[in-house]
């Protein structure tokens, strides 16, 4: 038996309620963020941002539900909104960078053999204005192992028990099939698609044997509960089927039409035809508060 396990750490921004947005954001990090209880929730290293981190699951419901009860403990009397990228004043730019004390670099990889470090233009564009642009995402935890029954004895006497054995994913064809298949549909949503943080192609090693990365690429609006559902099951039927629909990529006649093949482009359509959430994430995730 086969097991899927995915997971998240989905980023987005925090903002005084019922004043203009773009000019009373509350960056988790400062004095202010802290006081009202942001970093109690966790946030991006960076510190302009807050990070949801969801224990995984093997369902998409599962995930889903588990991410609902992490966006409980988000603080009150704040709204919290998706922003693919985010302007930042270079005063305050600075701050952060001071309160960081220092960054790790990036140890994410291309599978198209892009720079994280580089600027992009809307960076550059950014610059020209006297601003900084910061990014947020939802980075998306794959990882999968085999339960196998494993017999031995105990005095003469033969038993069993279940064994786990991680699986090595092909992690960067998974990362191009994610970026036709998660990327894609979503590219339209604004600022999804603009370089370097947002772009197609990166994903991260998080175990050493290959079981378990992480996809980089899709931006913060890929956050709602019906996006995130969907997504676990494209992941899913792209892993169970793998040799078939890379086969599928290949422009092969083998699977054309197949129930694979359907099932997959009724759940892209379906992502496809989310339409992007502008609200207040917690009211979105915790309605019933």
């Amino acid at each position: 038996m086969t097991i899927i396990s995915i997971g998240l750490d989905a980023e987005f921004m925090s903002y005084i309620s019922g004043l203009a947005k773009k000019d009373n954001p509350v960056y988790p990090k400062t004095v202010e963020g802290r006081d009202l209880g942001l970093m109690h929730f966790g946030c991006d290293e960076f510190g302009h941002c807050l990070e949801a981190r969801p224990k995984e699951a093997t369902t998409a419901g599962g995930l889903v539900t588990n991410t609902m009860k992490a966006m409980e403990a988000l603080p009150e009397g704040l709204s919290y909104v998706s922003e693919n990228a985010h302007l930042m004043g270079k005063k305050m730019f600075i701050a952060l960078v001071k309160l960081q004390g220092g960054k790790e670099l990036p140890t994410c990889k291309n599978i198209y053999g892009g720079e994280i470090l580089d600027d992009c233009k809307a960076d550059l564009d950014a610059r020209k204005a006297g601003k900084r642009l910061l990014f947020c995402g939802m980075h998306i935890h794959v990882s999968a192992k085999k339960v196998v029954k494993e017999s031995f004895k105990i005095d003469g006497k033969t038993t069993s028990k279940d064994v786990e054995i991680p699986i090595k994913l092909p992690f960067k064809s998974l990362v191009y099939l994610f970026d036709k298949y998660l990327f894609e549909p979503l590219k339209h949503d604004k600022d999804f698609n603009i370089g370097r943080y947002r772009s197609p192609g990166f994903y991260e090693l998080k175990r050493g044997d290959g079981s378990h990365f992480e996809y980089r690429s899709l931006g913060s609006s890929a956050f709602t509960p019906e996006r995130l559902y969907i997504i676990f099951e494209i992941i899913e039927e792209l892993i169970n089927n793998f040799d078939h629909h890379v086969i599928s990529n290949l422009q092969l006649s083998l699977g054309v039409g197949s129930k694979e093949t359907k099932k997959l482009n009724r759940l892209v359509m379906a992502l496809a035809n989310t339409v992007q959430f502008t609200g207040d994430l917690r009211k979105l995730w915790v309605p019933w508060r």
